[in-house]
């Protein structure tokens, strides 16, 4: 089962450290570049032959050239570890060795000590369903409505303003105290 997320992963540090090695090669090739531009600018200023200016702005042409290249290789290096990371975690989710996921901690805004039941539903902490799951990669998701986990079950208001479009039924059932409120948000559960 964890097959093909040890490829990937394999196949992500393999393109990792040949951009890492491209990286080099450019950095050393930009440091090159910048020091044939300042030695043809102090022979232009000796020697006031046009050719030289020419060949500086050549050099500084190239120097420009290459930080450009340059920022989309170590981008293109940070893609290819983030997605390492990614594979490398999905297959510890699958052999559920916590210690090499991150830690599902209770996050700043949620205020699951005022909920009936959250503590009991080992949502957040080692071996919690956050830490299976994983932290929140949108913005959307990272940013808590207030109040939904902590005064959902007090209040059908806030149930209703959460409620995704499609379940009105359910909204309406929760506001009426019935069935699983938390079940009705469109939101995380924090």
């Amino acid at each position: 089962m964890t097959a093909g997320y040890r490829q990937r992963a394999a196949q992500h540090a393999v393109r990792r450290d040949a951009g890492r090695r491209r990286s080099t090669l450019i950095s050393r090739l930009r440091l090159l570049a910048f020091l044939a531009g300042v030695a043809c600018l102090f022979f232009a200023s000796r020697m006031q032959a046009e050719v030289w200016y020419v060949a500086a702005l050549a050099c500084f042409v190239a120097f420009a050239t290459l930080v450009v290249r340059h920022i989309r290789v170590e981008e293109r290096i940070e893609w290819h570890e983030t997605l390492r990371v990614v594979n490398e975690r999905a297959i510890a989710r699958i052999e559920r060795r916590w210690d090499a996921l991150p830690p599902g901690d209770v996050p700043a805004a949620a205020a699951i000590s005022r909920h009936a039941y959250a503590v009991d539903l080992d949502l957040f902490g080692r071996a919690s369903l956050f830490q299976l799951l994983g932290p929140a990669a949108t913005a959307l998701v990272s940013k808590p409505t207030p109040g939904t986990l902590s005064n959902a079950a007090a209040s059908p208001s806030v149930v209703q303003s959460t409620a995704v479009p499609e379940t009105g039924a359910i909204a309406a059932r929760a506001s009426a105290g019935i069935g699983c409120v938390m079940a009705t948000t469109s939101t995380s559960i924090w």
